[in-house]
């Protein structure tokens, strides 16, 4: 709604020095007050007759919607949080060195979801501090699509990597088995001779003595969550049926917590394969990089309310909506200016803006006293 210029009550208590007679006519003076304050960036309206006229210029009017700006910003960050809600998710994955994972497994429930490409451990390293405890552990991921590389990425820790609008936090590490097992094969009879053996997992390998062959199946980093390193062997005789069994690399340990089982159980006795006792010297190890995978396609929306809110909160508290009145009344020896001004806020500020316009139409008009 446009302001009424011919407006008396802004210029009621007027002080003396916001009035002044110019020695000019009544066309010359408005047409020149408009000119001012259009010049200093004021929007102005006019009405007025051959006696009296009436000149108002407005500036800052959009620091009234301030406030609304500041509600509907608020609606557009609870717009984003759903949005993130409803689309977005949060999951975890453990890629080993060298494999690829096309899937996640979401915090709540650990279901299963398909990422719509694949991302794959390149390399996993881990400094530490001479105490033993990890210093910086990063991961090379390599991303790709129908298995095209599209970006590779380094990530850390508080390091994240995002492709495709899913982000990748690093969050943990450990290691698994890799495929190479070191084995000691001792064969009996007479003199004992000892075979050490560097086998790859599912691979077949001759037994020492040309009885067979053997093939490691199966490896686990820790069997049971308490007997450590075992692995697996199959055996396949020239003559007769197989024999599996598991060994240990900690064999003693073992022992002693599975007395009897070790005694009853074939799948459980190292020498299960007469005249040949394996023994497990260690497992190849390889790093898996724990990965905090998550997607909220809110956040751009979220973060679009947070500046919407500060800019408006700008507008309402630095902002002010701001008018000057200008009257000009015809007299026998020129015309009559008087100046007043309305704001929202700051008053401060207007009474010296007011000022500063007043002397600067006296000097314009040079003032007759």
């Amino acid at each position: 709604m446009l302001p009424r210029p011919d407006r008396s009550k802004p210029f009621e208590g007027l002080p003396a020095e916001r009035s002044f007679l110019a020695q000019a006519d009544l066309k010359d003076v408005s047409g020149k007050l408009a000119r001012s304050l259009m010049g200093r960036h004021y929007k102005t309206y006019d009405k007025g007759d051959a006696s009296r006229y009436y000149l108002c210029g407005e500036k800052g009017k959009y620091s009234l919607f301030g406030v609304y700006l500041v509600h509907f910003s608020v609606l557009i960050i609870l717009v984003g949080a759903m949005v993130g809600s409803f689309f977005g998710f949060e999951a975890y994955v453990n890629i080993a060195e060298g494999e690829v994972a096309d899937h996640v497994s979401l915090r709540k429930g650990g279901t299963p979801l398909r990422l719509g490409f694949e991302v794959s451990c390149e390399k996993f390293s881990v400094d530490f501090y001479e105490n033993g405890s990890p210093k910086e552990y990063r991961a090379d991921l390599r991303f790709l699509m129908n298995g095209k590389e599209m970006e590779t990425k380094s990530v850390r820790v508080n390091h994240p990597a995002q492709f495709m609008g899913v982000s990748f936090y690093q969050s943990s590490y450990g290691t698994i088995p890799g495929n190479k097992v070191y084995l000691k094969i001792v064969r009996h009879g007479g003199e004992d001779k000892a075979t050490t053996v560097e086998a790859e997992t599912g691979k077949e390998l001759q037994l020492p003595g040309n009885e067979g062959i053997f093939e490691v199946t199966r490896v686990d980093g820790n069997l049971m969550g308490v007997l450590g390193p075992a692995a697996y062997i199959s055996i396949a005789p020239v003559k007769g049926k197989k024999v599996q069994f598991w060994i240990f690399q900690d064999q003693d340990m073992v022992q002693k917590r599975l007395p009897e089982q070790m005694k009853r159980l074939p799948k459980l006795n190292a020498s299960a394969f007469a005249p040949y006792t394996f023994f497990l010297h260690k497992l190849e190890s390889r790093y898996y990089t724990g990965l905090q995978v998550s997607k909220d396609p809110g956040v751009p929306i979220v973060w679009t309310g947070c500046f919407l809110m500060v800019l408006g909160f700008f507008v309402t508290f630095f902002a002010s909506h701001k008018r000057i009145w200008v009257r000009l009344s015809v007299e026998d020896t020129g015309t009559r200016i008087e100046i007043a001004g309305t704001a929202t806020k700051n008053p401060v500020g207007l009474q010296r803006e007011t000022e500063k316009l007043t002397n600067d139409f006296k000097k314009l008009f040079k003032e007759k006293r």
